[in-house]
């Protein structure tokens, strides 16, 4: 069945700016609902959180709230589970998986201040991100029901894929398309956590390379492409982290051994790029070359 809004029901929706929120957000109001808005500011890079908001209330929101919840997700998230050494499946980092639940605690306090019957997300009815954004949602506050739009038979016949988005958008909807490859939150946070843990604990998600010369220890990490705007961009999250670590250092303790290679590492790491990964003879893809020095 298809969700349909009583007068003056109200729905906090987790907001991108993308097409699928876009279109979720317009199809939600063209329902009734009056639709609250929310964008966490969990370190992506190269988000512009005027135009998301701008954007937002032109397709219709009632209300945006923008927050920065980047100290509280690296404190209170992002550092255990670097200490417990977190990795799922023995190569997946929880990137994703950790800013879920923070957006998701941030969007029950919204609902309820506004008083809202209702959350909604983007996921698909197909990933993991329904049951992290829903489970939490429902720890916190048992009243609230959720809007999945992918699990919604009216949405799903509606939409049945990309293209009938984007041909939606094209009569009236403005989408806000972002480059490719999409700098997303959890792409940009699974590097970040990439390089932290590979620092501290020399675990690697996918194939390693470690390439010794006289001057320098060259580690290649199998990833993703990216641009090296991003790679950047994930040194400086990892300098913020440690300065964020060193002031808090009393509520994110790591045993000594751990403190000590992560200093070092901080000291001496130089520069990193993409390059191209080997096994053997055989090219597998492009990674990112941590060069420590």
């Amino acid at each position: 069945m298809s969700v349909k809004a009583n007068p003056g029901d109200k729905v906090i929706l987790a907001y991108s700016g993308g097409l699928d929120t876009s279109i979720i957000l317009k199809w939600l109001v063209n329902k009734g609902f009056h639709v609250v808005c929310y964008c966490a500011n969990v370190g992506q890079f190269g988000e512009n959180f005027d135009k998301v908001k701008a954007k937002a209330i032109g397709l219709g929101a009632s209300k945006v709230y923008i927050e920065d919840l980047r100290k509280e997700f690296v404190v209170d998230y992002i550092w255990p589970a670097v200490q417990a050494n977190a990795i799922y499946e023995s190569r997946y980092l929880l990137g994703t998986s950790l800013a879920r639940p923070v957006i998701s605690k941030k969007m029950v306090e919204i609902a309820n201040a506004e008083g809202a019957q209702y959350v909604a997300h983007g996921a698909t009815g197909k990933g993991n991100d329904q049951v992290r954004f829903e489970l939490c949602a429902q720890a916190l506050n048992a009243n609230l029901k959720t809007i999945a739009p992918w699990r919604d038979l009216e949405f799903i016949e509606k939409f049945k894929g990309r293209q009938d988005l984007i041909a939606y958008g094209a009569v009236g909807v403005s989408v806000m398309e972002r480059p490719l490859p999409s700098p997303l939150d959890s792409e940009v946070t699974a590097m970040w956590m990439v390089i932290v843990i590979s620092m501290l604990t020399s675990l690697f998600m996918g194939s390693l390379q470690t390439t010794r010369g006289e001057d320098k220890v060259l580690h290649v990490v199998r990833y993703k492409r990216w641009q090296r705007r991003r790679l950047d961009a994930s040194v400086n999250l990892i300098a913020a982290a440690w300065k964020l670590f060193k002031l808090r250092r009393s509520k994110c303790p790591l045993d000594a051994t751990a403190h000590r290679r992560l200093y070092e590492c901080m000291q001496h790491v130089r520069e990193l790029r993409l390059g191209v990964v080997t096994e053997g003879e055989d090219t597998v893809g492009l990674g990112t070359l941590v060069y420590i020095e």
